[in-house]
């Protein structure tokens, strides 16, 4: 063949070698995308993303996928392998790695997750013997920080217990007191009996209903311990409104609930 010929021939392979996917390029050579390479064939091939080749210097294109058996897969999920760096399984917190795939963690009945937060949700959640497990409510254990959730006291001995009620320590979070109750001494109770100089508007704020923190409950209360008997035509509940005109005091009296 013609010395000249086959050097034009020769030239025009390598001008035609621009590193382009899917075009022909020598063995050890760079292709020109970060996420391609020149294969065992000569031929640049993509790499790098989900089920292709890891590439060669970049390894895979997302922080969601690791080079496993020389194929980018899928990781940093439940079920899924643990991907590499700080977070293997995601910056949420609530997957952990454990033995090389992501599991659950961090919600009610899980495993407490690693780390600072072991819980997804501290004001409901607290982490114990390894377990997440409900607190801040009735019979709860209480949450980080001896706290429990609205109507409820820490107690000593770490559990939740029921306050702002009738009777009952008034609230350390929130409203201290139910309704119209106020707190006397600690304890929430009828601020008529504590005060009988109280202005008996407060029971304009109560909700109308026959429970003890109702408005009939407070201008009863009101009419008692203030000794104005006109205050009771203001309940709607009937014996409750002829108990109160007799004068008649309203501790010696509760609810009691039927069903029929």
């Amino acid at each position: 063949m013609n010395r000249k010929i086959l050097f034009l021939i020769i030239l025009g392979l390598l001008l035609g070698c621009k590193g382009e996917v899917g075009q022909k390029c020598q063995k050890g050579d760079r292709c020109k995308d970060n996420y391609s390479y020149c294969n065992d064939t000569g031929v640049c091939e993509r790499c790098g993303y989900l089920n292709q080749p890891c590439c060669p210097t970049s390894g895979c294109f997302s922080d969601n996928q690791k080079c496993e058996s020389g194929v980018c897969i899928e990781c940093g999920k439940e079920g899924q392998p643990c991907c590499s760096g700080e977070e293997p399984c995601g910056s949420q917190g609530m997957n952990y790695c454990n033995a090389g795939v992501c599991e659950r963690c961090g919600t009610t009945g899980e495993v407490c997750c690693p780390g600072e937060n072991p819980c997804f949700l501290p004001e409901y959640d607290v982490c114990k013997a390894g377990i997440c497990e409900s607190c801040g409510g009735y019979n709860d254990p209480c949450c980080a920080g001896s706290l429990c959730r609205e109507g409820y006291n820490c107690m000593p001995d770490n559990s939740c217990v029921s306050c702002g009620g009738w009777d009952e320590n008034a609230c350390l979070v929130g409203t201290s007191c139910q309704s119209w109750l106020a707190p006397i001494d600690g304890v929430c109770g009828s601020p008529f009996k504590a005060n009988p100089g109280t202005d008996a508007d407060l029971c304009l704020s109560a909700k109308i209903e026959d429970t003890s923190y109702g408005k009939d409950w407070c201008y009863w209360h009101a009419a008692y311990f203030k000794q104005d008997l006109s205050l009771c035509d203001q309940i709607l509940w009937g014996d409750a409104r002829d108990k109160c005109s007799q004068n008649e005091n309203p501790e010696d009296y509760y609810i009691w609930t039927t069903f029929n």
